[in-house]
């Protein structure tokens, strides 16, 4: 339920603290670019861009009173957007340094981050759900909640996200949206 609940707030305040500033070429992929803000000021920045077919790569800051993190991600997906590899590294919010990896062959995962070095089985139909990293995995959650039949994502090693509803809303410049 935990889960569930910070899943939907932070899709939540990431769709709604984050405006798109620009887009710009790197390796002839459009690299997506949003400030984020905080209290009505830019604190920082989320850059997404795709390196070669299902690989990405993220770079993601913000400043919130002297603290908040930086982080680098790389990541691969499947043909079902699922996570079969991550490296963040950086620091956290408070400013520690992060340096989590994932990887998968098929049947098998190992993970290491400041929590765990562990590994177990691994079919590539759980979305891998890192313990420090920028809000990439909620663009990707969503996506897979929004595709799901039932509404429902299983995480790894453990867990499940839902969907309970879609809250819509008009921003002030008359876009309108779904919130998860």
């Amino acid at each position: 339920m935990r889960s569930i609940i910070s899943a939907i707030f932070l899709i939540t305040v990431f769709a709604i603290s984050c405006n798109p500033a620009e887009q710009s070429e790197v390796n002839n992929s459009k690299k997506a670019v949003y400030e984020v803000v905080f209290r009505e000021k830019l604190a920082g920045t989320y850059e997404k861009w795709k390196t070669s077919e299902n690989n990405f790569e993220v770079y993601y800051t913000y400043a919130d009173r002297g603290r908040g993190p930086e982080y680098t991600e790389k990541f691969t997906l499947n043909e079902n957007n699922f996570i079969t590899s991550q490296s963040i590294t950086g620091v956290n919010y408070r400013k520690a340094s992060v340096d989590e990896q994932f990887s998968s062959n098929g049947s098998t995962a190992t993970w290491k981050n400041s929590m765990e070095e562990t590994n177990g089985d691994f079919g590539g139909d759980k979305l891998y759900f890192r313990h420090s990293g920028s809000a990439a995995i909620y663009e990707i959650l969503a996506q897979l909640l929004l595709s799901s039949e039932d509404n429902k994502v299983d995480l790894y090693p453990e867990g499940t996200a839902e969907l309970s509803k879609t809250i819509p809303q008009t921003l002030s410049n008359g876009a309108a949206l779904d919130l998860l």
